[in-house]
């Protein structure tokens, strides 16, 4: 269990489960679920990309004056 979730840091249990049953083994998702909560095995949380910058404005745009 600790091989697959070092490869990927962001497996919840569903793909946990999904990769237990391609390597032969029989778990069912509250197992996995258990075993996952028992061994402190969190997944990542993805967030998602915040746009800081908006390209098409009509305010002015100012000279980089780093560059000047």
């Amino acid at each position: 269990m600790r091989d697959i979730a070092s490869s990927c840091h962001a497996c919840g249990y569903q793909s946990m489960t999904v990769e237990h049953r391609h390597r032969g083994l029989r778990l069912s998702a509250k197992n996995v679920r258990r075993i996952m909560a028992e061994n402190g095995l969190t997944p990542l949380q993805r967030r998602r990309y915040n746009v800081t910058t908006e390209r098409d404005h009509d305010s002015p745009v100012y000279p980089n004056v780093a560059l000047n």
